[in-house]
């Protein structure tokens, strides 16, 4: 319309803004969890101050962001429609698996946690080295054969090849056989999932 808006009028008017939590219409087989930071502007000398934020995907219903609230986000999934069995999916980091396991905290869910295979596939890549070896090892994962990609890397001396395999000892209950999940049509639906996250 042509009118200019001060940012500070636009941030007085978003703070008074009240907007409702997404609610889910159907039951959800699947809920993905990612993290990440993001920079608050502070006064000019003070510089920016990072925060964290939990974003939430109920596969094939809604997303939900959480700002600085656990206590919100674990509220927010117990009034959720959740399938009897629930696939969690997150990467590696220990803020997304805190955040499952105080998501959805009903006595009768069966969860099943799942590492993104995107993510597993980054850090196999942090390693360097061998290609022929980093191409077995991750034949190896996809088929959930975790110990011998842990040992693929015994005669290995560098610190990223030490790391991934600590990494891997750390997940080794979130790796599946994703060949056989992809079988099933599980893989399917989270190999979607970044997509459904920028919702």
């Amino acid at each position: 319309m042509g009118i200019k808006v001060g940012h500070s009028s636009l941030h007085r008017l978003v703070e008074r803004t009240e907007l409702p939590l997404a609610q889910a219409q159907s039951e959800s087989a699947g809920v993905s969890i990612d993290g990440g930071k993001i920079c608050l502007r502070g006064e000019e000398k003070e510089g920016g101050q990072w925060r964290d934020y939990k974003l939430v995907s109920l596969h094939g219903n809604v997303c939900e962001a959480f700002f600085q609230d656990p206590e919100g986000l674990k509220n927010w999934s117990n009034v959720q429609p959740l399938s009897p069995i629930v696939t969690f999916l997150g990467d590696g980091h220990p803020g997304i698996w805190n955040a499952v396991e105080s998501f959805a905290t009903q006595s009768w869910l069966i969860r099943r946690e799942v590492l993104d295979w995107y993510h597993l596939k980054e850090n196999r890549f942090k390693v360097g080295g061998s290609l022929k070896r980093l191409e077995a090892v991750e034949h190896l994962l996809w088929r959930g054969f975790v110990n011998k990609a842990i040992d693929a890397f015994d005669g290995v001396k560098s610190k990223r090849a030490k790391n991934f395999q600590a990494y891997l000892t750390k997940h080794y209950q979130r790796i599946p056989d994703y060949q056989y999940y992809q079988q099933l049509g599980i893989v399917q639906e989270l190999r979607i999932v970044k997509n459904e996250m920028m919702c």
